[in-house]
């Protein structure tokens, strides 16, 4: 019903308007929105095109005249974009609306609905959505760079507002408009991107003061962000092989799920307990040396050492990373599960050395094929092939077929199905 009214709508108004008017562009939006709610993606990227259009391209900019409506629609655009994985071009949607959105900051131009606090809290979202796609794209250090520059904003506007109100408590905090917790997702996003580079220290810091925003805040609204930030905390202990501490922070983790009614077969819950399972063989291994000789370093490019280890353990190790990996990829931080995907894949080879073992060859196609399909979600299809080919190159020389989606020789954005790789 809906719909209708702004199709009849949108027709009276072209009509009387043109196609170039900012009624005619907001009504275009609004039918994008309805589109939008439904799953209707293509539909409603049509539709906020059209809006933009209506609107003069990005708001009749030649006439020095900018509308406020053209930074929501570019932020409509950029989000489907994301959910399409089409990185780039979403980079360019969101830059767009922060384009739009510092030119009417830097000219005091508010209104009731987009007042300086809402201005503000707008202007750090569409600059961590840049700096999530560039994430995305692997390009880290200019990912790291828009997200500094979300924290000078952020300081930056927390002085002004301070000085406006005379030294007084923030008036957005006032209004309950916190922009602190924007930043202390800000850097739990730094955080893993100084993990891919393999600055753990770092890292660490910038977790801690993500989970030390979070933890002074007087809410249970924030619990699960505390629980996923030690989660990653654990993680970097685990890296360093600090089972101790690894151990004491994941086991937090785990109890804040279990007390918030989180089941054992949710994701995060599955990733914690992987990661404890990694951590007990570890503990195992330091108190048993003699045993246990294996030592992996965890996230690095040194060879693996080892005389007679526990196979057990090790095919416990590899599961472990493995769950992990894929708990990762379900939520979308595929750079994380390709690593972790590569860590088992590299035991699963040691494990091969020198063996005919057909489980051996199975599992390493399994796991390079886990890689391929990320890489093809990641739309890096010369990548997806090279691991894709090797899968299909084992899977055949041990008896076993199947077929690449949709015949292509490069995966389609679907990535590798499940069906090709058999038992994940």
């Amino acid at each position: 019903a809906a719909l209708q009214i702004y199709n009849d709508a949108l027709k009276a108004l072209k009509n009387s308007l043109g196609d170039e008017h900012q009624e005619v562009g907001w009504t275009h939006n609004n039918i994008g929105v309805i589109h939008h709610q439904n799953g209707q993606y293509d539909l409603a990227m049509e539709s906020f095109l059209n809006a933009i259009k209506g609107y003069g391209q990005q708001g009749d900019q030649e006439e020095e005249i900018i509308h406020l409506d053209t930074a929501y629609i570019w932020s409509n655009i950029g989000e489907i974009l994301m959910r399409w994985g089409e990185w780039e071009e979403s980079i360019t949607a969101y830059t767009n609306a922060l384009d739009v959105l510092m030119k009417l900051k830097n000219a005091g131009i508010y209104t009731a609905e987009h007042d300086k606090c809402s201005s503000s809290l707008m202007i750090l979202s569409t600059m961590q959505n840049i700096g999530k796609s560039y994430t995305e794209l692997g390009i880290y250090e200019k990912a790291l760079e828009i997200y500094s520059e979300v924290i000078r904003f952020y300081r930056a506007d927390e002085m002004l507002r301070y000085s406006e109100n005379s030294g007084s408590q923030n008036d957005c905090v006032g209004r309950g408009i916190d922009t602190s917790t924007d930043m202390a997702r800000v850097y739990q996003s730094m955080g893993k991107l100084y993990m891919y580079l393999g600055n753990t220290v770092k890292s660490m810091d910038l977790y801690l003061q993500a989970l030390s925003i979070f933890r002074s805040i007087d809410s249970s609204q924030y619990i699960f962000d505390i629980a996923s930030l030690l989660g990653n905390i654990g993680w970097l202990h685990l890296k360093k092989q600090e089972f101790e501490e690894a151990e004491a922070v994941l086991n937090e983790a785990l109890n804040v799920y279990n007390r918030n009614g989180v089941k054992d077969y949710d994701e995060s819950v599955r990733g914690i307990k992987s990661m404890l399972k990694q951590v007990d063989i570890g503990i195992k291994r330091q108190s048993s040396p003699t045993q246990h000789p294996f030592s992996h370093q965890f996230h690095n490019n040194t060879s693996l050492q080892r005389n007679f280890p526990d196979m057990g353990d090790e095919i416990s190790n590899v599961t472990a990373m493995e769950n992990y990996a894929e708990s990762l990829g379900n939520r979308g931080e595929y750079d994380g599960a390709i690593r972790s995907y590569s860590e088992a894949l590299a035991i699963r080879r040691e494990l091969a050395i020198g063996t005919e073992s057909r489980k051996h060859q199975i599992g390493i196609a399994r796991t390079l094929c886990n890689i391929a399909r990320l890489h093809a979600v990641k739309r890096e299809f010369e990548q997806s092939q090279v691991f894709y080919d090797e899968a299909s190159r084992l899977y055949k020389m041990n008896g076993l077929t199947g077929t690449k989606p949709n015949g292509r020789d490069i995966p389609d954005q679907s990535g590798i199905t499940a069906s090709f790789c058999g038992l994940r």
